[in-house]
């Protein structure tokens, strides 16, 4: 659980590496994944990440997709 392991990271900058580079491990394994449910779980994680990332920006879900929208 990602919220549940940022208490062992002290530094918010260093946090925030890390979930970044935890978003691009499970984004690749979203293009490893062959199954619908190995797909379904791979991007189950990516939102975990997602979710944390938004969190630690003190940011929501609401804000990405304005964002997803405007562009």
């Amino acid at each position: 659980n990602i919220e549940a392991e940022s208490w062992l990271v002290k530094d918010e900058e260093t946090y925030l590496k890390l979930l970044k580079k935890k978003l691009i491990e499970e984004a690749e394994e979203v293009e490893k994944a062959i199954t619908e449910s190995e797909v379904i779980a791979e991007l189950a994680d990516v939102m975990e990440v997602l979710q944390a990332i938004v969190t630690a920006y003190k940011l929501s879900l609401a804000d990405l997709e304005k964002a997803r929208q405007d562009k």
